[in-house]
């Protein structure tokens, strides 16, 4: 008879070590692997809070045998890669990692991004991994950003309050605040009863106030300043203390400090209708040359610009609209009617529109759109906004409160790039090659709806177009953090370069409404290639926007801390992206070999180890892309 003995088995775990009660200065952080065995290779990538942390370092490695690289590429992340060709056990602390935190706020450590473990061979180890986070100890003070109530339209003044909680009377001397505020509700007036003497500063959604001293305070006044606001409406604004918010002492030490946010609410009912104007992009007039004597004009753009009511508001004895535009970039041509139908009185003179309905048995304001606003359109951000003016009565002929939230038509924003890819690069005619077109293997569909990439749009097109070389993801950021990425749009490259929309021809399209005119990075992405980003920010309006990353390195981003260039030099002074990275997290590491080229080898159609871009997966993906390209690293935050 067999006998079947149980062998318990060791559950594997990752895990940040939870670090509370820390005081401002030098934490260690362990991240411990429990139960593993065999292992060859590891990838983890950790965020944390640059304003809260400081990365300083990490202690030694207990598994001899590998090496180790904690490589900061980015402000905001490490990316620890280690391994040992021979395979080791790991069961406890894998690395210390060695911090300076600057208090005042809890500060997460998270595993984001890739995370991968695998045996010698190259097999995923599958585990769980748990978060960690550094706790400040208890705070001597805190800081209150109040709870103020106002009407849409109207100013409101936010007080901030200290309170001593037993050690910053004669200790706190330098105060500094940073305080992000809703910039869709809430505009910045400045600061009122500021007796401390703080100055003050506002720039994109944030405020920053700053006492300097070498002599501690004794008293704290109640409260210490107001922070005046115009409240558009539209519900709550938060106001918030943002990370390296901090008090100090005389010598310059960070004091524990607990930090509470506030908010701008709104006086009207919850049941008071809400009128919103869209937030719409459009082409822009196109500028028209006349024939000698010379001269030219803009031809505009139509443009149906809709104004919504939500709720489905009844019994509204009368809704009258007070619209300003701007008739420097808009002529108003009318309005249509809606789901109420005829019936709405149309006043139009020198940028304001005045729109009025009546009625004495009461009409229902629809959960949609309310009506459009016919616009010729010429170019640049054109704003349209409710003006005083804008009331709801009953049937009763008293006033509704009315939440209004405004809009404007703003510029598509038009790319024309060109960038190459090592692998597909052909030497003999500076060109790459469409191998993938030739063998009919490129998909339909953009393939960038997975992780690491994650683009939810599904672009789709009937046939690739010509000299389709392969899909890309463009991203624009308003920063070079990828946090700040406003829109992204997948498209073609050519065998010269050009990144083209979906017919192969027309610059890239952007037209998320919500990013207006301004100046933004752009990102290029492959599925098998490493990130590049423009090396500063370029300017975007409604004219296409021409970016060679091509012809000059110093066309791509630069982190000074990574040691590799951005871009690999494909002949003299041409330039392209770094191929071997089928994984797409941004390192040409084992895993690209492992889990990609090795299971993939000898294998034809649309593959992520195809390094070289011709249709199939074969050696010279190993030693012309892969292998030379071993440990080069992204400079794409």
């Amino acid at each position: 008879m067999a006998i079947l003995i149980a062998i318990p088995v060791m559950s594997q775990s990752v895990a940040l070590q939870q670090v509370t009660g820390a005081s401002p200065g030098p934490v260690t952080v362990d991240l411990t692997m429990t139960g593993f065995t065999n292992v060859g290779a590891i990838t983890y990538t950790i965020a944390y809070d640059q304003d809260l942390l400081t990365y300083a370092g990490s202690g030694s490695i207990p598994y001899a045998g590998g090496t180790i690289l904690i490589n900061s590429n980015t402000s905001d992340i490490l990316k620890v890669i280690w391994y040992n060709n021979a395979g080791a056990n790991i069961n406890g602390t894998f690395v210390t990692l060695q911090f300076n935190y600057g208090g005042g706020f809890t500060a997460p450590l998270l595993f984001e991004g890739l995370q991968e473990i695998t045996t010698h061979l190259g097999v995923p180890i599958v585990a769980t991994y748990s978060n960690g986070f550094v706790e400040p100890a208890a705070p001597v003070g805190s800081a209150l950003i109040g709870v103020a109530n106002a009407i849409p339209g109207a100013n409101v003044a936010v007080p901030v309050t200290i309170f001593d909680l037993g050690g910053l009377s004669e200790n706190a001397a330098s105060i500094e605040f940073h305080i992000a505020i809703d910039q869709t509700r809430l505009s910045w007036i400045g600061v009122s009863d500021n007796t401390l003497g703080f100055t003050s500063s506002y720039a994109d959604g944030v405020v920053t106030l700053i006492r300097t001293s070498l002599t501690p305070l004794v008293t704290f006044p109640s409260p210490i300043l107001n922070l005046n606001f115009t409240y558009a409406g539209g519900g709550d604004a938060e106001i918030a203390f943002m990370s390296g918010s901090e008090v100090r002492d005389t010598e310059g030490n960070v004091l524990n400090m607990a930090f509470y946010d506030g908010k701008v609410t709104g006086m009207a009912s919850p049941t008071s209708p809400l009128l919103s104007i869209a937030r719409m992009s459009s082409v822009e007039g196109e500028e028209v040359v006349l024939p000698p004597p010379g001269g030219s004009y803009v031809n505009p753009v139509a443009v149906n610009l809709p104004v919504f009511s939500f709720g489905s508001y009844p019994s509204v004895g009368s809704l009258a609209l007070s619209i300003a535009y701007d008739d420097d970039l808009l002529d108003f041509k009318g309005i249509d009617n809606g789901p109420l139908g005829s019936g709405w009185t149309v006043t139009h003179n020198s940028g304001e529109i005045s729109i009025v309905r009546s009625s004495a048995g009461g009409i229902t304001m629809p959960n949609g759109i309310l009506l459009l606003l016919r616009f010729d359109y010429y170019s640049d951000l054109a704003e349209v906004t409710f003006q005083p003016g804008t009331i709801v009565t009953d049937t009763e002929g008293s006033p509704v409160e009315v939440i209004t939230v405004d809009g404007w038509i703003t510029p598509i924003f038009q790319l024309n790039a060109k960038v190459f890819l090592q692998g597909a690069w052909n030497a003999t005619n500076s060109n790459m090659n469409t191998a993938l077109l030739a063998a009919g293997v490129i998909p339909l569909t953009q393939p960038y709806n997975v992780a690491p990439w994650n683009y939810p749009v599904g672009e789709t097109v009937g046939a690739i177009p010509a000299n389709v070389v392969d899909w890309v993801l463009v991203e624009l950021r308003s920063g070079t953090a990828a946090v700040t990425t406003v829109d992204q749009r997948a498209g073609f490259v050519l065998a010269d370069g050009t990144i083209t929309d979906l017919d192969g021809v027309s610059p890239l399209v952007f037209s998320n409404s919500l990013h207006l005119p301004g100046d933004y990075y752009i990102v290029v992405k492959h599925r098998n290639h490493l990130a590049i980003m423009s090396a500063t920010a370029q300017a975007f309006s409604g004219a296409i926007l021409s970016y060679d990353f091509t012809d000059a390195l110093a066309k791509a981003y630069d982190n000074p801390s990574i040691s590799n260039d951005a871009m690999v030099e494909l002949a003299v002074g041409m330039y392209g992206m770094w191929g071997g990275n089928g994984d797409g997290n941004g390192i040409v590491t084992t895993p690209d070999y492992f889990q990609h080229y090795l299971p993939q080898r000898l294998q034809t159609g649309y593959k992520s180890a195809d390094y070289d871009l011709n249709g199939v997966v074969s050696t010279p993906d190993y030693f012309r892309i892969y292998l030379s390209n071993r440990n080069i690293v992204t400079h794409v935050p």
